[in-house]
């Protein structure tokens, strides 16, 4: 049986919509499985560091920081082994009245910061963050 001759065009917009279409699907739906799992990484450490923070500033213990953090973290389905958790107090005792909580969290490529102040005067983010790393 002789092999048809493939000189028309018949039957290959099916093909080229099919192979197009799939290429395209694939891609799109890998670049929203990534933002996806950025944006879940970024609520776990605004989350996490929100928490921490006003746990140390309730006199919470080191012991039950590190399990609150690891506690939320898997509510986000992370490990422990994946937040990156770095604690700072003006001035360094956390405990006086007028200290300033300063809690930075990351996991993957997210990071949040968040500051609590004990006493009257409230710092934003970037004087609390700018003043730590000067010294």
């Amino acid at each position: 049986m002789p092999w048809p001759k493939l000189s028309g065009d018949k039957g290959s917009a099916v093909l080229e919509f099919v192979t197009i279409g799939l290429l395209l699907n694939v891609s799109v739906l890998t670049l929203a499985v990534q933002l996806l799992t950025h944006f879940q990484a970024q609520l776990a450490v605004e989350s996490v560091a929100r928490h921490v923070a006003r746990a140390i500033a309730k006199d919470a213990s080191a012991l039950a920081v590190d399990e609150l953090a690891t506690s939320i973290a898997g509510d986000f389905s992370f490990r422990a082994e994946d937040v990156n958790l770095q604690v700072s107090c003006q001035p360094s005792d956390c405990d006086s009245l007028d200290s300033i909580v300063a809690v930075e969290v990351s996991i993957q490529s997210a990071t949040a910061k968040a500051v609590i102040a004990q006493g009257e005067k409230v710092p934003s983010n970037e004087e609390v963050f700018d003043s730590a790393g000067s010294e």
